[in-house]
């Protein structure tokens, strides 16, 4: 498929991970990695209100070693919540619209992910990865398993 006809909606991840804004930090630094993602959808019910990513986990982070009071830490810790510390009035897009607006979005408001949103729900989320492999014409095999080419 040409580059200028791929949707938003070809190459998206759906359905995204996505916390609630009650969610304990604990919880999302678990599901980034553990499922080795960078960026979630943050949602009030079924609402989009912010963004999260790994960068807005550093000041959560315990640091390594781990300083003397650590049960103290990880209480506060566990007492943060997401929307404490995720970005607010995310930047999204929907899935008729085509990879290069996709980028083009990104670029300009310096975000490395956009939720993929239809009808007001969040029905996926489209990276910088996901719209690189797009532009340079790779398939969709995630790129540990597709051969190397050398330049």
């Amino acid at each position: 498929m040409a580059t200028e006809k791929l949707r938003v909606g070809d190459i998206m991840t759906s359905p995204a991970w996505t916390l609630q804004v009650t969610d304990p930090v604990r919880k999302a630094q678990n599901l980034l990695i553990d499922r080795k993602i960078r960026r979630v959808p943050v949602l009030e019910g079924e609402r989009l209100v912010g963004m999260l990513s790994d960068r807005d986990l550093l000041p959560c982070s315990i640091p390594v070693p781990a300083p003397p009071h650590t049960e103290e830490l990880d209480r506060a810790i566990e007492g943060t919540h997401v929307i404490k510390v995720m970005q607010p009035t995310p930047i999204s897009i929907g899935p008729y619209h085509t990879v290069s607006e996709a980028a083009r979005i990104m670029l300009e408001h310096r975000v490395g992910a956009l939720p993929v949103v239809e009808q007001r729900r969040v029905i996926g989320i489209v990276t910088q990865t996901d719209v690189l492999r797009a532009l340079l014409g790779y398939s969709s095999l995630p790129a540990a398993r597709r051969p190397l080419k050398q330049v």
